[in-house]
Order: C-alpha cells, then structure tokens, then sequence
C-alpha cells in the first residue's frame, strides 16, 4: 500500500471509531476511514483516547471496495488507568468541498467518537461494527433506504439514531442542517435502516449515525459513523442477483449457497456480501469478494454451523451486485509523469521538476513558481460529459505561506490569492462558471496556514448539470498573487469521470440457527405422578430444559423453522431445569399430584441463556388408572349471602380394586373458601361408593366462591376408616361485573381438574322472569353493550368442560352465582393529537388538537384542559381551558420566549379526563437564529456602516471577539446588536480592509434554558463601495 508522508492529506467519504477489550484495562481502538480511491493515505492519524491522553496510528490495513471506495483502518492499543465511562475521539481535517449542509465545510473537521465502559466486569467486550460500507451515492427524487444496521460481538441491545455531524473536537456546526428532503429524513431506532425519500437537490451532504448499546436497560457503548453522501440521478437499470432465501439451519449442519448476479450490458459486476456469520470470532462463514466481471458473476457462501451459534434472532446477511466503470465517452486521467502539459493548456510556464518536494505517490506533479505571476490557469482539453453524472477528482498543494521571496515555493495566504475551478461548454474562451473555491486565509490568525491545503491533498467535485455537454472544459485559475515569487500552488492526478448512475441489487437473507431437539422422550405413571427421561441434547451449550405438559394429545410435529411449542397446541410450560446433564423429570403438579381423569402428554426442549430453544422433543403421554374421585359438578343452586346452596357431584372410581382394599366404603366431603387453599371443614359423609352427589347449603354464595375435596375412605370389614385416596379439588364458579359507560364487562374465575372450554352468559328478563341466554364465550370475559346508565342489570354464567379421557360426564355443566350491577360513565374521552405553530413576532404559540368526536367517534366531551412547560424536563402546569368542545385550538401569548412544551387533555361530562395528548415541544430554532453578516464597509455613507447581526429572536447576550489576521483583538462586546464600526477598539484606529475573523458565543433562550451556541467565521471589511 502507498502511504502518504503527510497528515490531513486524504479524501475522506466516511469516518468512524470502533473498539475491544483485549485484556483488563486495555483496549484496542480501530479508526476506520473510507476514502475515494485515487485518495492518498495518511501516514499517521491522532487518535483522543478520552482520558486527557492520545496516540499517533499508522495504518494497519487497506481493502479495495466496490465501485470509488478504499477502506484504510488504524489501529492502536491503550491501557487506562481504571474503570470509567471514556470517550474516544478522532477530528479530521477536513471535510469536502461544497457539501451542502455544511457551511464552510472545506475548513470543517470530521468529528467522530466512540463511548465505551471501562469495567472489570466487561472483559472482551467489543462495540458495535456497521454490517455495510457507507453507500456513496443515493437516487435524487426516489426512495432510498440505507442499511446502518450493526453486528454486536456481545449480543447486547442495539439503538440507532441520527445524530448532528461535529466539527473540530466535537464542537457543534454552525447552520448545520440534515439532507433536504420532500418527505422523510430518518432511521429505525431498532433496526438501523435509515429512509431517505426524495432528496430534492443533487450534490454532497453528510449525516452521522449513533449505535448505543445496552444490556438489561444498562449503558454500555457507543459508536457513530460519519457519511458523505452524493445526491445523483439515477439510471433504472441494475443486476439481477440471485440470493439465499429466509432458511433456519440445525446446528451442526453446513449451509452451502452459490449467489449468482448476470447483467446484459457491458458494465462490470462487482459482488460483494456483508453480514455477522462472517465476523463471527468462531466458525465463521465464508464469501470469496469482491468478485468482478462483466455479464455473470458468482461466489459461494459457506457456513459450517456450530451449536455457539444457536440465537433466536436470525443472522443478517446482505448480498450486492452493483455495477462498475458506467460507459463514458469521456476517458480522462492525467498524472503528468511524462513532463507534458499537453492535452491541457495553461497561460503561463508550468513547472515539472517537482521544485517542492516529492508528490504524495512520489509522482511528477505540475506546478506554478516563480516564473509567472497571477492570473494562472491550467485548463482541460475539451471533454464529452454530455450525460450522466460526473465528478471532477485531482490533488492540489498550496504552498505554505512564509513571506519570503526567493522560492517556488512561498504560498498565498490572502482572500482573493485562492484557487476557483470553473467550466466552460464554449471553449477557453468561456464563459467560465465557478465551481468551487479554496481560500488560503481561513486558517486562523495569519492567513496561508491552511492545513489541509498546504499539502498534498485529494478533492472531488461534483460536475454541475450546466457543464454537461459535449465541449466542456475545466480551469483551475488564481486571478490574484503578490508576485512571480508569491502564492505558489500546484495540481496532480486529475480524473473527469461518470458516477456509477445505474441502480445497486441487493437482497437481505436471514439465516436463523436453531438447536436440534432433544430426543427419546418416555413417560411412565408413577402413582399420581408422571416420569420424564430423555436423551441429553446434541447442543451441550444450552443451559438446561424446559418441560410442557397438556391435558390429551395434540399430535404436534416441529415444521420448518418452529422452535419452542406454540401456544396453539395447548401445551403450558410446568417447569425449568438448570441442568443439561440432568435428562429426568418427575412432575408432581406441584406437590399435589396429578387429577384424574386425564391423559397427560408432554414435551422437552433445550433453553440457552440468550433466549432461544431448541425444537420440540417427541411427544409422550400417560394415562393415570382410575382408581380415585373425580369431581365433576361444583355448580351454584342457590344465591344468597346466608342461604345459597351449591350442587357437588363426582365419578365412581371404576378402578378400585375393592378385593385388595374391602368395604366397607365411603366418601368424605370436605369444603373450603375460595379457589383454592388447605384450610377445609369437614361437611359429610356418603355411604358407598355409588352415591356420589352432595348438596351443601347455608352458604355466601353471592359474596365468595367455594372449593371441595372428597376424600374416599374404607374400612377393610372393620368400624374403623382409612383413607385410600383423595379427589383433585375443584372450585365453584364465580362472576364479577366492572361497570362501563353503557356496558358491562363480566369476568369469572374458577380452579378445576378438567377443561373448561366455552360459557354461556345468561342476563335476567323482567318480562318473563328468567335468565335469557345472551352469549357464548371462549374466554373468561363477555361485555354487554347497548344498555343504560343507572338501570341494574343481572347475570350468571354457565361453564361447559370436559375431561379429555372417555368414561365421565359429558359436557360438565356448572352454574356460577347470580349477580347485578348498573353501568355508570366511568370512560375518559380518548386522547386528542396535538400540534403547535410558532408565530415568533408576536412570542405566541398557537395550539390545535383533534375532536374526539372525529378521531374515535367519542361524542362526550365538554372541554378541554392546556397544560405547558417552559422546559423538557420541567412540570406541566394548567394555563388555560376551553369549555366549548367544539372549539379545538388555543394560543398561548405572554411569555418571553416561544420555547415551550405543551399538552392538551379532553374532559367529558363526567368530569373524566383523558391521557395528556401527544407532548409537542417547540424550540426557537423555527425563529430568526442569531446569524452575522460576511461584509460591512465603513466609510460613513450611512449605508452597511456597522458589523451587526442578521435580525434575531430571544438572545440573552452574546460574547464576541473579533481578531485580525494576526490574532490580536480587534473588536469584543456583549451586546447582541454588537454596532462595530471597523475601529480598534483599543486604539480607536479604523482597521485596515481585508478579512477579519470572529468567534462569538450566543446565549439563546431555548427549551433546554439558556444554551450557548458558537458562531466562528470571517467578514469582510470594505471602505471603497
């Protein structure tokens, strides 16, 4: 690879930070840059490592990308000192040229910084890395989705977001503003993919992308990536790939794939994938890339597939057939290696020897010297650019400036010295149109120490719709120079060439790993108990089993990619082991045994830590011998706080063995309070086995729910009774009412042996006296609608269920108590949407909100309630309401600044209040910002005689100074009016003419308080009109 010997020499497309813990307290940091390719490279790169210390990198490697990228990463190790949160940071000078949401981005550093916890308890953690390279170009006037998405070594919780791009140590852009769009600018905060629809205007912009990561809500990271990004317009025209489809692969499988792209046209075909199986530290996937050609291209995607990569979240990868060298009449890349001007043409002598030292590449370069004086111009042959999008790249030195004649080598340093680059599509004799403009005096103090221009430095320039044609010429000129012996600057390496315009294929495959299932699952019956065994999982890495149980047999066999057990098979989980060795299970229903009446089937599958399981193991079932009371009614027969009565019946154990354990028999009943509990009381016994009903009474049926237990008990030809076995308890019914506006939401509750799968609800009739069936539910809950407020209405319900063994009653019928209620308006109005105008002259914010009775069709409403907070994180106070309902807006006047939240809620005639709407914050930014003006001329005509500011809105102060070229002080002031007058301020002597430069803190009233924002820039002094 060629390293340049200079710093802040390279092309820069894309900035970012990433990181590793190596061991302990030491950490590696990766700074990865993707330059245009025919950028130089750095030999060193600064590198802030968050605690007041910092590094010098070299590069470590260099990838050629598809299409005009390179990927160059240094890297360098450092050791802190002990746990801390630190961040990370690079800023590099400097950004394009001409990017438009980037005022003066030629002398904008590339910001970019990385968080990271430093923590004994984080050992081998890694940030985030983005999947994809960043996308040079999107479509003008399409829809463009771009993939941020990142790949988590860790496994943590990844949240994306758009940040604002920094300038030089991650001080914010003065007039920094996001890409222009008709409709969408933003990101997914949870997948990473960013949609751009329809950029409106063509050219350079930069975003930044942020990616923290958290595990169980806890900061841990950070990483952004900083993009400059080419508006163009786009071709219909792209590849045809053929990619993976969505598959799961059993772990300890390979997945093998041949991806194949073909493009009729004679462009050349570059096939590349990016993902997270081929960064996996182990056994990762394979994909031989790029792979390039013209007409067909192909790679295989290997991926031997381990049991560590078993997740539930399926792995991304993106497969991309994009199109290279787009056809062009134009062909035209000159180095000057040969010592020849020709094809270009200049008006004064260029010079050949390389007078200043060797070019980045160590190549000839052109240069002006001392030879000639301004103006000087080098221009191009006439190139054919009559369609497309195309884009002017080249390396240009200015000479350092050092005042000192004598030299080829003394450089410009004043405004107007500078290099435009023009065209013309009417020959050398023009007209010519400028371009672009390097200006030598923006370094502070003294001009002419521009530190990206006084080396060797690699730019590309958009060429403008207007230079598009068949005659187009390009000049790079200096109308301005003290002298032959002044402003030296030279040219290398220029290239005119079309823009890849013709659209990317890409196709997203996810690749989910799955566990295979356990296998060999028995059962036995073991009293009223059931008894796992299988064999240990293939996956020794799981963390243990998970055990299901169902009541009958659902025959369900894993499809596809189905893991787990699906709810719809009526499975429930009853237990988790912890255990991977241990493959038996006893389930004792938790100490109580398991009912009778039942078949119990089951299923295993293996758990990991990380949330996944594997398939389901083959289902197993039992049947327990019926040998023991099996409840089958507790219904209600009666409702009465003191005289309610309850029907009790049960099933003959028909398995009994009455030889073995001899009569006489009988059943003992057993009551208790609510669903369940062990506190009985002793209610009765029924001789024999045959009679197996009770009726119990004198209870609170309408208050409480009962459950029974009988016990059945023999007496082996003596007076004295033993207990053989117990029935599974089983609760009564019972109903519960929730009052609504004009409804009422019934709920019932019960705790039984057998399942209970529909519900009749029936409502009293007091026409004829009787209940009424309304409805039937499959759930626990039916709302009667349609009724009126203040009328009592009266329910019961009657469950229907079944054992899932032949032999008992069937359906199982049981009544719950009877109940009443009135429904009453208890309902807030839904919420209302809200929006918020700013009106900056007269300091009001208009607000408007949705009816309800338009949103949700909700016609109770009787006002509105307005709530505001000067700050985000302040509390809402009510400033006002509106007791018409129809009436739906507000203006809120009489504060000192626009910046504000608010909040409206709905209040019906109730008195029932709504949720707060949406809380919409409004800052001054809608308003006139404090901006300066570029150039004043003091000279007394009453016309631009003073350096003040732009019209503004709600500034507190500000702190301005103003330096010369120099350095020294000019001009301060707190006054926001500022009224500079072009004097020293410490002299009370008019300044001379030329370029001063200020910084100027602003303190604005903003949502967040009084906020400083900082202005830096130059203007321009005149006194001649």
């Amino acid at each position: 690879m060629l390293i340049g010997s200079s710093a802040f020499s390279m092309n820069v497309k894309s900035l970012e930070l990433t990181y590793e813990n190596i061991s302990q307290l030491t950490y590696r940091g990766n700074v990865v840059f993707y330059l245009y390719d025919p950028s130089p490279i750095d030999s060193i790169v600064e590198i802030f490592w968050g605690d007041s210390t910092y590094s010098f990198l070299t590069p470590s490697s260099v990838t050629d990308l598809p299409g005009e990228l390179k990927k160059v990463v240094y890297s360098g190790v450092h050791t802190y000192s002990g746990p801390a949160t630190f961040t990370m940071f690079v800023s590099y000078k400097v950004r394009s040229l001409n990017v438009i949401n980037v005022p003066m981005s030629l002398i904008t550093d590339i910001y970019v910084e990385a968080d990271l916890v430093v923590s004994p308890f984080l050992s081998g953690q890694k940030s985030p890395v983005f999947l994809d390279i960043p996308r040079l170009n999107v479509c003008r006037g399409s829809g463009n989705v771009i993939d941020y998405s990142a790949y988590d070594a860790d496994g943590d919780e990844l949240v994306y977001s758009l940040i604002p791009c920094r300038g030089e140590f991650g001080d914010p852009i003065a007039g920094y503003s996001y890409p222009t769009t008709s409709s969408q600018f933003s990101i997914d905060p949870q997948t990473g993919w960013l949609t751009w629809n329809s950029p409106v205007q063509k050219g350079f912009f930069n975003y930044a992308v942020k990616v923290s990561k958290y595990r169980n809500g806890i900061f841990l990271g950070s990483v952004m990536r900083d993009v400059l990004v080419n508006v163009i317009d786009c071709q219909p025209e792209s590849p045809v790939l053929n990619a993976p489809a969505d598959t799961c692969i059993i772990a300890g499988n390979t997945f093998h794939q041949t991806v194949t792209a073909t493009y009729s046209g004679i462009d050349t075909i570059s096939l590349t994938a990016s993902g997270e199986p081929l960064l996996l530290a182990a056994n990762p996937a394979t994909f031989p890339q790029p792979v390039r050609d013209r007409y067909s291209v192909s790679s295989d995607f290997d991926w031997n597939v381990a049991c560590e990569h078993v997740r539930p979240e399926p792995y991304n990868m993106i497969f991309r057939a994009e199109l290279e060298d787009s056809l062009s009449t134009c062909d035209c890349t000159y180095d000057f290696n040969n010592w020849q001007l020709t094809p270009f043409y200049a008006n004064v002598p260029a010079m050949f020897n390389n007078p200043c030292g060797d070019g980045w590449d160590g190549s000839t370069y052109l240069w002006f010297g001392s030879d000639t004086t301004a103006p000087r111009f080098l221009a191009s042959p006439a190139l054919d650019i009559t369609a497309g999008n195309y884009m002017i790249v080249f390396d240009m030195r200015f000479s350092d400036h050092t005042g000192n004649p004598g030299t080829d080598c003394e450089g410009p340093d004043e405004p107007d010295e500078g290099i435009y680059l023009q065209f013309s599509v009417s020959g050398l004799g023009g007209p010519w149109e400028t371009m672009a403009y390097w200006d030598p005096s923006l370094s502070p103090g003294e001009g002419g120490h521009v530190q990206n221009l006084i080396g060797w430095n690699n730019y590309s320039v958009v060429a403008p719709d207007a230079s598009l044609s068949s005659n187009t010429r390009f000049r790079w000129v200096q109308f301005e120079a003290t002298g032959r012996e002044y402003d030296h600057w030279g040219l290398d390496n220029i290239s005119v060439y079309k823009i890849s315009d013709k659209l990317t294929a890409q196709a997203e495959t996810q690749l989910t790993v799955i566990a295979p299932a356990p296998e060999n699952l028995t059962v036995s019956a073991i009293g009223d108990n059931a008894y796992l065994t299988w064999n240990k999982d293939l996956c020794t890495n799981a963390d243990g089993y998970k055990i299901y149980r169902k009541s009958g047999a659902s025959g369900y066999v894993p499809s596809g990619c189905e893991t787990g057990v699906p709810s719809w098979t009526g499975y429930s989980l009853i237990a988790t082991t912890t255990d991977i060795n241990d493959t038996t299970f006893t389930d004792n229903n938790f100490g109580f045994g398991l009912p009778h009446g039942n078949e119990y089937c089951y299923i295993v599958t293996a758990w990991f830590a990380n949330g996944a399981e594997s398939q389901a193991s083959n289902e197993a079932c039992i049947t327990l011998s019926d040998d023991s009371p099996v409840i089958t009614h507790v219904s209600v027969t009666a409702t009465s706080s003191s005289a309610g009565s309850m029907f009790v019946d049960w099933s003959k154990p028909n398995d009994f063995d009455t030889l073995l354990y001899t009569g006489p028999y009988r059943y003992d009943i057993y009551r208790a309070t609510d669903f369940t509990g062990s506190s009985y009381t002793f209610l009765g016994s029924n001789a024999g086995l045959n009679d197996t009903t009770f009726n119990d009474a004198g209870l609170n049926t309408s208050g409480e729910p009962y459950h029974y237990r009988i016990d059945l008990m023999y007496a082996s030809g003596t007076a004295v009774y033993s207990l053989f076995t117990s029935s599974y308890p089983a609760s009564s019914v019972f109903l519960t009412i929730t009052p609504f506006d004009q409804k009422l939401m019934l709920k019932w509750d019960f705790d039984v042996p057998w399942n209970n799968d529909s519900t009749v609800v029936y409502r009293y009739n007091n026409l004829t006296s009787s209940f009424d069936s309304i409805g039937i539910s499959h759930s626990d809950m039916y709302l009667d609608t349609g009724l009126v407020n203040g009328v009592t209405y009266c329910y019961k319900v009657e469950t229907i269920g079944s054992y899932s063994l032949p032999g008992f009653v069937y359906p199982i019928r049981n009544f719950s108590q009877e109940t009443c209620e009135e429904p009453m308006d208890v309902e807030p109005p839904c919420p209302v949407e809200l929006s918020v105008s700013v009106n900056c002259d007269e300091v009001a914010n208009y607000l408007a909100w949705t009816n309800p009775l338009t949103t949700c069709g909700d016609g109770d409403v009787g006002g509105y309630e307005i709530y505001y907070s000067p700050m985000t994180d302040g509390e809402f106070v009510q400033i006002g309401s509106v007791t018409d309902p129809s009436i739906t807006s507000y203006i809120h006047t009489g504060v000192t600044s626009v910046a504000g939240c608010y909040a409206v809620v709905a209040v019906d005639t109730s008195g029932n209040s709504s949720d707060f709407s949406n809380i919409v914050c409004v800052d001054i930014d809608q308003c006139d910002l404090y901006t300066l003006p570029n150039v004043f001329t003091p000279n007394g005509d009453g016309f631009n005689d003073f350096f003040i500011p732009f019209p503004y809105d709600f500034v507190e102060k500000i702190d301005i100074k103003i330096f010369d070229r120099w350095g020294l002080i000019m001009f301060s002031t707190q006054d926001p009016d500022i009224n500079w007058d072009g004097k020293n301020q410490h002299t009370n002597q008019d300044c001379t003419e030329g370029v001063y430069y200020y910084i100027c803190d602003v303190y604005e009233m903003r949502l967040a308080g009084i906020r400083k924002r900082t202005l830096t820039g130059t203007v321009h002094l005149y006194r001649n009109n």
